[in-house]
């Protein structure tokens, strides 16, 4: 996934849940996330990327992973 896929793609989570939050990058883990919301962007060994959605409520946490892989083009 290319920076600027990943940017549309932050818009979109923006739009979603009406928030602004904070971009992160580190070498090529890239990361959206406000509060309770978070959103990574994570390399695959296949090449590809996977999409990783994360919330906690109070106390108590929930993950959610969405297995979806982006190849590469």
């Amino acid at each position: 996934m290319t920076d600027a896929e990943w940017e549309r793609m932050v818009v979109l989570f923006r739009r979603a849940f009406g928030a602004r939050g904070v971009l992160r990058a580190e070498g090529s883990l890239r990361e959206w996330g406000n509060g309770r919301l978070r959103m990574s962007l994570e390399p695959t060994a296949q090449g590809g990327h996977q999409l990783r959605m994360s919330t906690s409520k109070g106390d108590a946490r929930m993950f959610t992973t969405m297995g979806t892989v982006f190849p590469r083009s």
